[in-house]
């Protein structure tokens, strides 16, 4: 039973993130987990076969062929209560939208008005756009599942409350889980140890050798090109295991 239900308890997970090959002339910028009210890092390391830069905690740009960065992260479960206004916009996202058609990085709030399906990030750009019309402080959190055979990519969001607590909100998750297409737990103020936070917020800026790199989200490795634009690495180029 206890397995079933690791979610609802707290975990501590031994991460390793592998990411490669890719050109030698290129530059690579990988997340890693951060530090977050229900996730703390320890043990964060990393080897390369190129230089290391260290982005202000955010992410880790390498010049080379491969990298791999090692943590140990220990996670824990949330279950709060929340506003009434936050609990509307909540409830909107889940009657409006549909769960489909996952991407790297982010959909646009015009995607997710027109078109028939969007993935947890779709979800999580509406349901932020709600909140600031309500004038609701919001934020992205952008991450992987942990403790899986395949840890894909996930991403969920964060409102604010009156006393200055981030209650977590996971509509797609509880989307797929009242349609029985997954076991995994989420929704409003709800969610498990499962996770692994990469980043927080969006509209993110890289800086590497004197170039700004706009990024939406931090969550997936990316090439990054001279001109200041980037690609996201194909998800045969990176591997994120997880093991407690």
């Amino acid at each position: 039973m206890f397995g079933l239900f690791r979610y609802k308890r707290p975990q501590t997970f031994h991460l390793t993130l592998s990411v490669g090959p890719w050109s030698a002339d290129q530059v690579s910028a990988i997340p890693y987990p951060i530090a977050h009210p229900y996730q703390r890092v320890e043990d964060l390391h990393w080897t390369s076969d190129g230089t290391v830069v260290d982005q202000g905690g955010c992410l880790l740009v390498t010049n080379g062929t491969q990298a791999t960065i090692t943590a140990t992260v220990h996670t824990q479960p949330v279950q709060l209560g929340g506003s009434p206004e936050l609990r509307q916009c909540y409830d909107q996202t889940m009657a409006k939208l549909h769960y489909g058609a996952p991407i790297p990085g982010l959909y646009t709030l015009e995607d997710v008005q027109t078109l028939p399906a969007v993935d947890c990030g779709g979800f999580s750009v509406y349901l932020i756009s709600l909140l600031e019309a309500a004038h609701i402080p919001a934020r992205l959190v952008a991450g992987f599942w942990a403790g899986y055979a395949q840890n894909d990519m996930h991403a969920w969001v964060e409102g604010k409350l009156p006393d200055g607590t981030w209650l977590p909100l996971d509509p797609s998750t509880e989307w797929l889980r009242k349609r029985r297409r997954t076991k995994k737990y989420g929704g409003f103020g709800q969610i498990g140890s499962d996770r692994i936070v990469m980043s927080v917020g969006s509209d993110h800026v890289i800086h590497y050798h004197q170039t700004d790199y706009p990024v939406r989200m931090l969550q997936v490795p990316m090439i990054l090109a001279t001109d200041g634009t980037f690609s996201y690495l194909p998800n045969d180029h990176y591997r994120l295991i997880t093991e407690r």
